[in-house]
């Protein structure tokens, strides 16, 4: 049965919990529970043991710095590295137990010699490493210095016990310090690495660990079995091989008749779930870049390339994320195979010299694993001898050579189906190659031409092969201006036929919530303190506040310049200062505005050395000398506007959850990693425009931006600058057709979710006014579903991170924080199980998608069947979800039954199917009851208040068949 919000029975103290609370909440209640069992002794130790059933808890042993829930959530037991951050985390479930994986005889932290020299316990450097010392096991105060020193802070960060690895075993040292930890932590599990002297009798919450390869696992058979049928828990990692599902399988599952909880991995990439859960990557590994000192020009950052121009997009829509490597920075990544889905080669690689040929060993090695392979641009190979090798590893013919002198070129094939996407392809004579797909390839396109010295030579740039393919200029795209391109092929269809051997994954999708197109909009600070050229001239924040906030009921994110609300501007006056801080509050005070900042003094470029700065003539905002401001401080433009705003113009129940990036949108590494470490989400950037005057879908751009290990969310759309020309007009009808973009972002695939961005100087007169009152006249018409800026950043955020693991056939188990809660599918597929599902609560189709929309749980299992008749026959019904234009949060959701509270800032229209046809329905909304009966295809439209308890129980109709 699915877990559809009853209470359900959890490993966790054997209690009746609701597996659908708020992390937070889990949490809080798990400390309740754990602090209830603390004062009733053992009793916890034989409840807990539970989350060590073999057969049933999941052990996930991953060396992460920093993981998030996602990362952690398919399992039930994990072990991670003691120094690990988990700030991520926001606490974790009390249905998982996190270990701190530590060796207590080794320090690499001076600090830390330091402390154990005051137990007096002594310490040797060793040999290798100036770094690493070894503690005197033997002293007697070496367990008080572990409890005090190691143990309590690891604990203290949020570990719920340890595992202890690198202790001499001959002289007891490991159980009695193991014995020491739980007599000063009752509640602590603490696992000894290859603890085999251990025995039940040495006390509760004691347990042994080991890992190894199969044949040195198996060497140990024996033991493991008698010490687990003894009653110790016992955690077993196994090292198998990668593309190895049946072997893997067999070792975990013989590691489970010994009565381990197994978990097989790689040896050299532990963390990679080989069995018995097998993670799909949807990562894709982009190489870019060139060696600054050979190629004697300044490195180029992921944003800049083409694959996050063009591909990215198309990549994220298809279910994948993309990873980018500068091949510049060092030596390729090694076991790739295993950490990747796909590998794509961007237009501008330029190999080094000297690595041509390692380049071309590691991508056999990728093509070997059966990882597909994507040549973009063209051919990053300069030597000749690694240009015959990439020949011969990839069954290319010609001799891959430039042709600089080839006239009357022809196209002399071309694929129908999959080119001339959005423009004919031309032929041309620029970057043509002597290059010809392999024998067995689909060819999309073929140009001929005469070379001077070879006569007439044919070129496939762009072509499908059993490993990848290759799309190569200058079949790409047609630029038709530097806002403006055509491709000649579809890259979603292109791409798809790419990673066509990969199978199809469910999509993280971020246009979509229960079934329903997302909107939200967004506000950036700009010209708030603008003067209108209405009679009066009220400034522009009191315009957009009376005629857009509070006329249209959609939930709307403002965002403040600090320097802006304080008249610190260039051409404010003084005595304004007052006037604005109280606009602001009364903006702020609106029920359904969101808070963000939008920096202290608007900066243009955020960090010294962008490559793409923009052009600016100055740093940030023009500020009076009082400011005091001379160079963009980030420390100041974040957290100082955050405390402004937090504290002189928020009311008491709201705070700044958002930060909306200013000038080029480029924030840089620094500045991502303060907005993360003062708990915001951060937006802004992308550039998506497509209309009637930019029409190519190359101008969608992607969700994220990477900045190292900082993540950066685009806006999903462009904002009113750009659609009114620089904001030189025209301004009625250069804003409003965005409403051409959201229409062109909805087919023939749903790209962009409806995001309405603008700045305050848009109430600066009557027509772009205008503009904006048509553009929400036309939302408020449209069935969306609206959620804030924050909640759509969150869930972009969530898209990004979400993991997938195969369970079988058409069954995958997906991670997440609960943000992200749709899935997409290609709609052949089939549909939900619903009675198989769990943390499913429905889905739609559209445009020959299926949309999946979840509880929003950590953990969602998916699993489909064969497209069902509508309506469904009475022993396969099940009420589900279709669409809804705002939250619904179901406590349950049953065949026949359904309880749920919607939330919204207007009413809401929801239908459910999965109901046999005239089924009658009794619906409870707030202790109002009425019947409905369903419609010829168990379907059953609700028409309802914007906050309400509602109930829909159709056990009538399935009783009176019963009877």
């Amino acid at each position: 049965m699915a877990n559809n919000g009853k209470k359900t029975t959890t490993p966790l103290f054997g209690q009746q919990v609701n597996l659908l609370w708020p992390i937070k909440a889990r949490v809080w209640a798990g400390a309740f529970l754990a602090m209830i069992f603390c004062l009733h002794g053992s009793v916890s130790c034989y409840a807990l043991e539970a989350f060590f059933e073999p057969k049933n808890s999941r052990l996930g042993v991953l060396d992460l710095p920093r993981p998030t829930i996602a990362d952690l959530a398919a399992y039930d037991v994990c072990v991670l590295p003691a120094t690990s951050d988990l700030s991520q985390l926001g606490g974790h479930s009390p249905q998982q137990l996190l270990l701190a994986r530590l060796n207590p005889a080794l320090a690499t932290d001076a600090a830390l010699v330091e402390k154990a020299a005051k137990f007096g316990v002594a310490t040797t450097s060793s040999a290798t490493t100036k770094r690493l010392a070894t503690f005197d096991t033997g002293h007697p105060s070496w367990p008080t210095f572990v409890l005090n020193e190691i143990i309590a802070p690891a604990l203290a960060r949020g570990y719920d016990g340890v595992l202890l690895e690198g202790i001499a075993t001959r002289s007891g040292e490991d159980i009695a310090l193991a014995k020491a930890i739980t007599s000063a932590h009752p509640n602590v599990w603490v696992f000894l690495q290859d603890g085999f002297g251990l025995s039940k009798a040495d006390g509760d919450h004691l347990g042994l660990y080991i890992e190894g390869t199969a044949d040195e696992l198996t060497q140990h058979t024996a033991s493991l079995r008698r010490a687990t049928q003894s009653g110790l828990p016992a955690l077993a990692v196994g090292y198998g091989k990668a593309g190895d599902a049946e072997n893997n399988g067999q070792l975990a599952q013989s590691l489970i008749a010994q009565g381990a909880v197994p978990f097989v991995t790689l040896s050299e990439n532990r963390g990679l779930a080989l069995a018995p859960l097998r993670e799909r990557s949807r990562r894709v590994l982009v190489l870019h870049g060139w060696s600054s000192k050979e190629a004697e020009k300044a490195p180029k950052l992921p944003i800049d390339t083409m694959t996050a121009d063009l591909f990215q997009t198309p990549l994220e829509w298809l279910g994948f994320e993309a990873d980018f490597f500068d091949v510049g920075s060092g030596e390729l990544p090694v076991q790739a195979s295993s950490r990747y889905a796909a590998v794509v080669l961007d237009a501008e690689l330029e190999f080094p010299a000297q690595s041509e040929l390692k380049a071309i060993k590691w991508l056999a090695e990728i093509k070997a694993a059966h990882i597909p392979i994507l040549f973009t641009g063209g051919i990053p190979f300069s030597r000749e001898d690694a240009r015959n090798q990439l020949r011969e590893v990839f069954a290319l013919r010609g001799t891959l050579a430039a042709l600089p002198r080839i006239a009357n070129v022809e196209v002399a094939q071309v694929d129908a189906e999959m080119l001339q996407a959005e423009t004919k392809m031309l032929p041309r004579i620029n970057d043509f190659k002597d290059l010809q797909a392999p024998a067995d390839a689909r060819a999309l396109v073929t140009l001929s031409g005469l070379d001077t010295d070879l006569g007439r030579v044919r070129y496939t740039p762009a072509f499908i092969a059993t490993w990848g393919g290759m799309w190569l200029e200058p079949s790409i795209i047609l630029r038709g201006s530097q806002d403006s391109y055509l491709f000649y092929a579809d890259p979603y269809r292109m791409l798809s036929a790419v990673l066509k051997p990969i199978g199809a994954i469910p999509s993280p999708d971020t246009t979509t919530r229960d079934g329903c197109r997302l909107f939200y909009s967004h506000i950036d600070g700009d010209g708030f303190g603008s003067q209108s050229a209405f009679r009066g001239h009220p400034f522009c924040a009191e315009l957009v506040r009376d005629r857009i906030l509070k006329a249209f009921p959609l939930p709307v994110t403002v965002s403040v310049v600090e320097a802006d609300i304080r008249a610190l501007a260039t051409g404010l006056e003084d005595a304004w200062g007052p006037k604005f801080v109280d606009i602001a509050k009364s903006i702020f005070a609106l029920p359904h505005i969101q808070a963000a900042s939008h920096s202290f003094a608007h900066p243009y470029q955020w960090f010294d050395g962008d490559p793409d700065p923009g052009l600016y003539d100055e740093p940030f905002m023009a500020l009076k000398p009082e400011a005091n401001y001379l160079h963009v401080n980030p420390e100041r433009e974040i957290r100082g506007s955050v405390d402004y705003i937090n504290k002189q113009l928020m009311p008491p129940d709201k705070r700044v959850g958002l930060f909306l990036w200013s000038g080029n949108c480029r924030p840089g590494i620094e500045a991502l990693r303060l907005v993360r470490e003062l708990g915001l989400e951060n937006m802004n950037g992308g550039n998506t425009i497509v209309s009637r005057l930019y029409p190519g879908i190359a101008g969608v751009a992607p969700r994220v931006v990477p900045w190292g290990d900082e993540l950066q969310i685009n806006a999903a759309n462009q904002n009113e600058f750009m659609y009114a020309n620089g904001w030189s007009g025209p301004f009625y009808g250069g804003f409003a057709d965005v409403i051409d973009t959201f229409e062109r972002t909805e087919t023939p695939r749903r790209l962009k979710p409806v995001n309405v961005y603008y700045h305050f100087y848009s109430a600066t007169s009557l027509s772009s006014l205008r503009a904006l009152e048509k553009i929400h006249h036309w939302c408020i018409q449209q069935p969306l579903h609206p959620v804030t800026a924050l909640q759509f950043a969150q869930m972009t955020r969530d898209a990004s991170r979400t993991r997938l693991y195969d369970l079988g056939p058409r069954h995958w188990l997906l991670t997440n924080a609960g943000h992200l809660r749709t899935y997409r599918l290609p709609a052949e597929l089939g549909r939900p199980d619903m009675s198989q599902c769990k943390g499913v609560t429905g889905y739609t189709e559209h445009e020959g998608s299926l949309y999946i929309h979840t509880r929003g749980q950590p953990r969602t299992e998916i699993v489909l069947s064969d497209t069902p008749t509508e309506p469904p026959p009475r022993n396969s019904a099940h009420l589900y979800l279709a669409t809804s234009s705002a939250e619904i949060h179901f406590s349950e959701l049953e065949a026949w039954k359904a309880e749920f509270q919607v939330e919204s800032l207007r009413p809401v229209v929801a239908q459910f199917s999965g109901l046999p046809a005239k089924a009658v329905c009794d619906i409870t909304i707030d202790n109002t009851l009425s019947q409905q009966t369903t419609d010829a295809k168990g379907h059953l439209q609700l028409s309802l208040p914007q906050n309400a308890r509602v109930t829909i129980d159709a056990n009538r109709s399935r009783y009176a068949v019963l009877q």
